[in-house]
């Protein structure tokens, strides 16, 4: 037990030292959730990406829950807008959890690992924290949020997602920014930027895997579904189905996309 104490205390020293020597940029990512002041009283999860070397949030959004899709929203808003980035620093949530393409019951971030695949890339390195202790910076700033940002939306009257979203980012993030960010040791900024920004929303999804049966079918969600017959025979290869965020679903065999038939699905 010692051990385990010892290794959640010296995490968070670690990339705070290596941030000083070495300048790397690391984006802490986590969600909280605030209550809306909507007649519902719904709450919301904030979804912020924080730079530890600055302490500045670059980006967040809310969502109505916290889903591995609005995670990837948020991270596609800061490739496109900021750039390449380094480190991606997270909590566990969702990394063994079911995929929302198979169970309609999918837990937090479900299938939150085909982040990391996404991010792989761009040669983004995924760290997970093992304690609340080990981000203890993105916690902090959370606890601002709860403090602060609840209070200006109750007392600006945000009702909806979407009105929330434009208060946070156009209207609070500047007025944190200057009261809670600092500037880094290492002025030269560590991110790259794309070349073609528009390319970002073809690389995030949500990926699952299937055998293609002798008849051109296969089972996904307790359906059977049909593929439509190609030149060459896909039995036994194996089915890439990708799930994007917008809602789009698209199938591939051997990087190449394949189509289903207009025929409806039938229960396996």
């Amino acid at each position: 037990m010692n051990f385990l104490r010892k290794r959640q205390n010296e995490e968070p020293q670690n990339l705070e030292k290596e941030e000083r020597e070495w300048g790397k940029l690391e984006l802490c990512f986590n969600s909280t959730e605030v209550l809306m002041c909507g007649l519902d009283a719904k709450r919301a999860a904030s979804l912020p990406l924080l730079d530890a070397t600055s302490g500045d949030i670059l980006y967040g959004e809310f969502s109505p829950t916290e889903t591995t899709f609005a995670c990837m929203n948020v991270v596609k808003w800061v490739l496109k807008n900021h750039g390449v980035f380094q480190i991606l620093y997270t909590d566990r949530a969702g990394i063994f959890g079911k995929d929302s393409i198979n169970y309609a019951e999918a837990v937090k971030r479900e299938g939150f690992s085909s982040l990391k695949t996404c991010l792989q890339k761009y040669k983004i390195n995924t760290i997970y924290a093992y304690s609340p202790q080990a981000k203890g910076r993105i916690e902090r700033c959370f606890n601002t949020l709860q403090d602060k940002l609840a209070a200006e939306l109750k007392l600006n009257k945000i009702y909806t997602v979407t009105e929330a979203n434009k208060y946070f980012n156009e209207v609070y993030l500047p007025k944190h920014r200057k009261n809670f960010s600092v500037n880094p040791e290492m002025e030269e900024s560590v991110f790259i930027s794309l070349v073609d920004p528009d390319v970002v929303e073809d690389h995030f999804y949500v990926k699952v895997t299937r055998q293609i049966k002798n008849n051109h079918t296969f089972n996904l969600g307790g359906k059977v579904y049909d593929l439509k017959l190609p030149k060459e025979s896909y039995a036994g290869k194996e089915l890439e189905i990708r799930k994007y965020p917008c809602g789009k679903i698209s199938y591939y065999v051997e990087s190449e996309q394949v189509y289903l038939c207009d025929s409806i699905a039938r229960p396996a």
